[in-house]
């Protein structure tokens, strides 16, 4: 698969989902029209939180065509790459405070035929991403510290994509797209946007996990994206 800058692309936040109703709520969201599932694992180490797993995505990805956009919360993601990848991941996101060298790891992750995303958390400088740039497929920009869903957005979120957008730019990436995670709702999906976003992890905030009418919030969504 490919992921550009040119159109907005929706990824629902798969740990938002009812756990007893993980599948038919995957094919709700597919019927709705989402472009990506982002599934979030975390290993209750590099975050105080244990999320989905390798089993699960493969489950997933056995139900529906929607590609999965696998997000690694974990202290030492490599040896997890070729089980994702082997789930049926087509995107594995890795953070930059986890990897021993990240440039091996994004080549690992290429080697195995899966996109390459490096994860970086609200704290961490974005200048540890310029010598990495040229080896991304997507850049991950969290908007709420890793680890848990329905957070408020951090305090001058859209100036720092507008930073990383400046920063692939400047790599001679102006093609690699930016994905943003946390409190993802249709007025901060603008806001994000326009500072250079093009990929939006929905979840609580965005999708409103609960009330099943996927369709009508994917719509309002895309709507706000459109402005």
């Amino acid at each position: 698969m490919t992921i550009t800058t040119d159109t907005p692309c929706i990824a629902a936040s798969l740990m938002c989902c009812d756990p007893l109703q993980l599948g038919g709520e995957v094919r709700l969201l597919a019927a709705a029209g989402v472009d990506l599932f982002h599934i979030d694992v975390m290993d209750g180490c590099f975050v105080p939180n244990f999320a989905m797993n390798a089993a699960q995505t493969a489950a997933v990805h056995a139900a529906c065509p929607v590609p999965a956009d696998v997000h690694l919360m974990v202290r030492d993601p490599d040896p997890c790459l070729a089980m994702f990848a082997g789930a049926g991941a087509a995107v594995i996101s890795v953070h930059i405070e986890t990897c021993r060298v990240p440039a091996e790891t994004l080549q690992r992750i290429h080697s195995l035929g899966v996109l390459a995303c490096l994860a970086v958390s609200p704290a961490t400088p974005l200048e540890l991403v310029r010598p990495l740039a040229g080896l991304l497929d997507m850049l991950l920009i969290m908007t709420v510290t890793p680890g848990f869903a329905g957070q408020s957005i951090i305090p001058g979120a859209a100036a720092r994509v507008r930073a990383a957008r400046n920063l692939l730019d400047s790599c001679g990436c102006a093609r690699t797209p930016i994905e943003v995670d946390g409190h993802i709702s249709p007025q901060t999906a603008s806001e994000l946007h326009t500072a250079g976003a093009s990929v939006f992890v929905a979840g609580t905030a965005g999708l409103f996990f609960g009330d099943m009418d996927y369709a009508g919030h994917l719509q309002t969504l895309r709507a706000a994206l459109r402005k």
